[in-house]
């Protein structure tokens, strides 16, 4: 099984998408990569968190505030503090690993193209054969699809539309929690012929591993990788049965 494991694996002092986090990734030999999602500040900073808002601070906004504000926000506890980080600190992280990096684009609206302008001025400075860059926004794919670099470039598969799978990308990350499987499967048995990767986000519990891949196959389920929050509990019903 190829586990990539979303915004980092979690212990009891290193929360996701924190530096120590993705160490942690780095040095588990059963995580084939990690996600991360990645937002844009105020002051045109790359930074790796989920979304726009900040947790357990409703009423503050990434792109409302600069990087140094952002600095008072402590993403973990008392005894060991985390700060949010840089796309540029995990791309300098990555150059010295073989884990796929794998980079989804949440949407920027007026903001789109100087955000994807931005993150591909970066990756050019730290170029890696193993970044791999994905939305599911239609304006950013398109942006990524016209641009000269080394990442690979995919799109986040959200329904049954066949917009994405024919734009011939590099890669397709399939949303289990929001498109449907069966429609998909077509579509994801020609994409692997032709030689390109397939990614089913959202699979939490072995439970759904076994619901998708009754509904595609056991070839299909193990070219594919698989995007987990739940990495852990994947690795021991699957790395130790």
């Amino acid at each position: 099984m190829n586990l990539i494991t979303r915004n980092g694996p979690s212990s009891k002092n290193t929360p996701t998408d924190t530096y120590d986090s993705l160490l942690l990734a780095i040095h588990t030999d059963y995580i084939a990569g990690v996600e991360m999602n990645l937002n844009m500040t105020k002051d045109g900073k790359i930074i790796v968190y989920q979304t726009d808002a900040i947790d357990n601070h409703p009423n503050y906004k990434i792109s409302d505030l600069t990087y140094t504000e952002l600095q008072k926000f402590n993403l973990g506890s008392k005894v060991k503090k985390h700060w949010i980080i840089t796309l540029e600190d995990v791309l300098k992280l990555f150059e010295t690993t073989t884990k796929m990096l794998v980079l989804n684009l949440n949407n920027h609206g007026e903001n789109n193209s100087i955000f994807t302008k931005t993150i591909f001025n970066l990756i050019d400075q730290y170029p890696n054969d193993n970044i791999y860059i994905k939305s599911s926004c239609k304006e950013i794919v398109l942006d990524m699809k016209g641009t000269e670099n080394k990442a690979k470039i995919g799109a986040v598969i959200m329904n049954t539309e066949p917009y994405f799978w024919d734009l011939n990308l590099d890669f397709y990350s399939v949303s289990i929690q929001h498109a449907d499987i069966n429609e998909c499967s077509k579509y994801i048995k020609k994409q692997m012929n032709n030689n390109r990767y397939i990614m089913m986000g959202d699979i939490d519990s072995p439970n759904l591993y076994e619901n998708v891949k009754s509904s595609l196959s056991n070839d299909i389920m193990d070219k594919s990788y698989i995007i987990t929050s739940n990495v852990v509990s994947l690795a021991q019903e699957y790395y130790q049965n």
